[in-house]
């Protein structure tokens, strides 16, 4: 049985970093007081296993999962996915040695972003993202693509697309502004993944397209906002 003092009390604390496309997590464990995590993989170990482990003054327990808060659940139950992938590219892929898995620092693929936005979904946590100068985001899983105009003239069709920072996944694309993280609609990796992608090239700038694309071009554009062909 686990004490009371402990029963669903321990958080798990995750720090997201992104720069120049890379992502990676670390993470602090406790109540009260918070300590880093100096090994995710064996911290995971720990918990399978139900091991006893004394972090500090404050921190000595039995790792069973429900020590933990709801909210550390889900990180944990992230944090085994991620571990078992690595582990899996380790047998097939040279590159991918496995050795010991995750210490402090977890780097993440567009598919462990997917997977961590999720886990932390509807819980602020702490981040650094490019030059943003927000410390706490939070992702409601409030659906956002960039606004896009579009005007035609003697040229072709003149196209200008907001500029909003941006995180990519796997499956999604997410935008960010004032702390707050969105996720991008299905779309702009499906049916309009290369359009977005030109666009996004663009941004800044208007894009030009020629006069025998306008049709074409007019008829993403209304795909995009959701309106019926011109």
């Amino acid at each position: 049985m686990l004490p009371e003092t402990i029963y669903g009390k321990v958080e798990l604390e995750p720090y997201f970093e992104m720069d120049y496309g890379y992502a990676r997590l670390e993470f602090k464990i406790g109540m009260e007081t918070k300590y880093v995590l100096k090994n995710i993989s064996a911290f995971l170990h720990s918990v399978q296993v139900n091991e006893k482990v004394h972090y500090g003054k404050k921190l000595d327990f039995y790792h069973h999962m429900e020590a933990f808060s709801e909210d550390a659940k889900r990180l944990i139950r992230f944090m085994q996915q991620q571990d078992d992938d690595k582990k899996r590219q380790s047998k097939f892929h040279a590159y991918y040695a496995y050795t010991g898995g995750y210490e402090r620092t977890m780097e993440l693929d567009g598919v462990g972003i997917d997977r961590f936005l999720e886990a932390v979904k509807g819980t602020p946590f702490h981040a650094t993202i490019g030059y943003d100068m927000n410390e706490s985001y939070i992702y409601n899983g409030t659906k956002r693509k960039p606004k896009l105009t579009l005007k035609g003239g003697s040229a072709g069709a003149f196209l200008c697309m907001e500029d909003l920072p941006m995180i990519e996944g796997d499956k999604y694309y997410y935008f960010y502004e004032d702390g707050e993280i969105f996720l991008g609609e299905p779309l702009l990796k499906g049916k309009v993944s290369d359009f977005f992608q030109f666009l996004h090239r663009q941004v800044g700038e208007t894009a030009i397209l020629q006069q025998k694309s306008s049709q074409c071009s007019a008829e993403i554009f209304c795909l995009w906002c959701g309106r019926a062909s011109m």
